[in-house]
Formats: C-alpha cells, sequence, structure tokens
C-alpha cells in the first residue's frame, strides 16, 4: 500500500473451490482490493506510524472498509452465504476478531506482539475495527463521522499519535454521552473509560440473560432503583391490562407463586388453589435477570416482549454483574440483548436471547452445537480455507 500504488489479488479460481451453491462470497479479491485502496487515506493522508501503533493504520483502515461494504451493498451485508445461510458483515466481523485477540491490548507497538504472530492480525486489525464499529452505532453516525472527518482534516500529514483520534473523538461526541434517562436517573457512556477499557485492556464483553419468572407480584404499581448486595433492580409500571385466563392445559413453566415454589404453579409449599396463569395481569409481575458475563463494562439495550402489549426497550448501564427487571403487570415472553446488534465486540451472541419456557423450546439440545459448527465452518472458509 505505497502512496498512490497498491497491488491487490484476484477473486479464488483455484481447483477444487466450492460449487457457488454451497458458497457465495464477496471477500477474496474485493476485500483486499478495498482495504489497499483504503491505505491511501489510513494511513497514507494522515500518515500515521504503522510501526508504533499499528491499529491506528490496519484497524482504523479495516474500519472504513466494513463502512465501504454497506456504502455498496447496504447495511450490515452478507460478505459469504454457506449453504444458502447469510454471514452478514457483523459476523464477519466478530469471527475476525479471534480468541487471540482476548490476549494482547489493542494499543501497544507491533513489535510487543507475542513473536507467533497469532493475536496481531486479530488485534491490530479485526478486534481494533470492532471497537470503532462499536462505538459508532452506539453513538450514531450522525455525531461519530463528523468526529471522524475533523480528525483527518486536522492531522492530514501530520503524523497522529492514537491519542489524537481519542480526543477528536471526545470533542465531537463528548466525554459523557446520555443514552437513556429513567426517573432521572441517566444512563451514561463514558468515552475515555471505554476508551481505556477497549484499547489498553484484555477486557471483553458478553452479556447474558438469566431466568425468567412470572409470580405475585411482591411490590406496589410504580417504578423503583434501589441497590441490594450490588445488584440493581428496576419496577417499572405499565397500566393494569384486562383479566385473562389461559386457554385450558396452558403450560405454567417458567411461572412462580413468590413463595418460594420450584417454578412450577403446584410446587411444595404454594397455594395450589391459584395458579399464576389464572390470576389477572394486575396480580403479577414477571421479573428477568441481566447477567454480565466478562469484565468489559458497558451500557446494553435490552428489549423485553410481552405476551400482550407494545414491548419495553431498557438501557442497563453493565456496570455491576447483574441487574433483574421487574415488570408488574406484564408476562415476559422474551429478552433479546443487544437487539439492534450494535455491539461488535461482543462475539458470543447465543446466549443474548431466551424465551419464557412454554413459550417455545429454546433448549432443545441442538440449537447450540449446531451454531457451533456453522461459525467453526464460518471461520475455516473465511479465515484461511478455501478463501
Amino acid at each position: 500500500e505505497y502512496p498512490t500504488l497498491y497491488t491487490t489479488g484476484a477473486r479464488a479460481t483455484r481447483p477444487g473451490a466450492p460449487p457457488a451453491w454451497l458458497l457465495e462470497e464477496r471477500f477474496s479479491g474485493v476485500f483486499v482490493t478495498v482495504h489497499e485502496f483504503g491505505h491511501q487515506f489510513f494511513q497514507g493522508l494522515v500518515a500515521s506510524n504503522e510501526h508504533d501503533q499499528p491499529w491506528l493504520d490496519e484497524g482504523v483502515n479495516t474500519f472504513a472498509n466494513y463502512l465501504a461494504y454497506e456504502d455498496a451493498y447496504g447495511e450490515n451485508p452478507w460478505i459469504a452465504r454457506i449453504a444458502g445461510q447469510p454471514v452478514t458483515l457483523r459476523d464477519f466481523g466478530r469471527i475476525a476478531n479471534a480468541t487471540p485477540a482476548d490476549y494482547e491490548e489493542i494499543d501497544k507497538p507491533a513489535s510487543d506482539f507475542d513473536a507467533d504472530g497469532s493475536g496481531y492480525g486479530s488485534t491490530a486489525y479485526s478486534k481494533a475495527a470492532a471497537v470503532l464499529y462499536t462505538l459508532r452505532q452506539i453513538v450514531g453516525a450522525e455525531r461519530f463521522d463528523p468526529a471522524m472527518r475533523a480528525y483527518v482534516d486536522k492531522t492530514r500529514f501530520g503524523h497522529p499519535k492514537g491519542k489524537d483520534l481519542e480526543m477528536a473523538l471526545r470533542a465531537g461526541i463528548g466525554d459523557r454521552l446520555v443514552l437513556a434517562q429513567e426517573d432521572g436517573v441517566d444512563t451514561v457512556l463514558d468515552l475515555p473509560d471505554f476508551f481505556d477499557q477497549a484499547l489498553r485492556s484484555t477486557r471483553t464483553i458478553d452479556f447474558s440473560v438469566g431466568p425468567i419468572n412470572i409470580q405475585r407480584a411482591i411490590v406496589k404499581d410504580g417504578y423503583y432503583r434501589h441497590e441490594h448486595d450490588g445488584e440493581r433492580t428496576l419496577h417499572r409500571h405499565y397500566p393494569p391490562l384486562a383479566e385473562h385466563s389461559p386457554p385450558d392445559g396452558a403450560d405454567d413453566d417458567g411461572e412462580t407463586d413468590g413463595d418460594g415454589g420450584d417454578g412450577g404453579a403446584t410446587g411444595a409449599g404454594t397455594n395450589k388453589a391459584a395458579p399464576i396463569s389464572t390470576l389477572p395481569d394486575e396480580a403479577i409481575e414477571s421479573r428477568v435477570k441481566i447477567l454480565r458475563e466478562r469484565d468489559f463494562q458497558i451500557p446494553v439495550e435490552i428489549r423485553v416482549d410481552f405476551e400482550r402489549g407494545d414491548p419495553a426497550l431498557v438501557v442497563w448501564d453493565g456496570r455491576a454483574r447483574s441487574t433483574t427487571l421487574t415488570f408488574p403487570g406484564q408476562r415476559i415472553q422474551q429478552v433479546t440483548l443487544d437487539p439492534s446488534d450494535k455491539l461488535m465486540l461482543e462475539r458470543r451472541r447465543m446466549n443474548n436471547v431466551r424465551v419464557r419456557t412454554g413459550q417455545r423450546d429454546d433448549d432443545d439440545g441442538l440449537g447450540d452445537p449446531i451454531g457451533r459448527v456453522i461459525e467453526g465452518v464460518a471461520t475455516t472458509l473465511l479465515t484461511g480455507g478455501w478463501l
């Protein structure tokens, strides 16, 4: 990638390549061309130092390549289709941000990476790109893009450092961006903290949805926040819905009676006269626990779908190890973390959705292993196999 001169490669057509019905892809040839052209800007026109801070060159450029693909093919386009199953741009960003990146900080000289080279590409290229893509998704293009443009205009041929990019983004976005407000309490993205975790630590993102339970209401209607043993609990008020009874034979799995039952409506020590499913909505509440499995602290959106009525969208700050959401008068049907798919930095996604037991079989014993097989095939094809 010399200034004004770069070389590229053709689409793979070697003998033994899989047939189109098995694999369609627009990666080989295409991505390397976009990537090497992108170096005319990063590091070319800004003249950053690839040895001192390779992420400022390769990572920023790879991020720009992702945006070029979206400009060409639409939002989150497919990069490959394996037997008709799409591997999207965001899927690809997660696959390329492979496990070796968990053990390497992004912001360091090329010579400080592990000598075997296993973490250099996944960290300096893909993990760094995922950091910027995640940030842009959270704050919005309308804030991020002008800040990036200001960085390029200010540092053109100026040999910028990573801190120059950080300061430009902080100036354009703000050090503390309010993402949501509930009951006068702001949920904030702290940009300096985000950069410290993302660039100068090996912290990783992983959220999961814990158990969903429906029980007799134990709080008055209203919205409360309190801290108890480090856990935040939200009690959200919704207008009472009409009384209803389930159809004959309705499954009460996942519904507790609030008196210490084991999840069934007729468990030992419970009031057997009134199964939860027969109670009016104003007499029950739904609870779900959200867990932060790893050490990266970042706000996360949570979509909660109910049996009836509009869904709720909650933004949790992700600081504590867990939070419990409580919804008086509503029966949770499904909970989805990061429903808009903003967190490219979160590789593990199969624990981001939970359906209440009895609504759909969400643990058939096949979803996880099949998902891992598909992920393995995609990884092989897109990072060193046929392509």
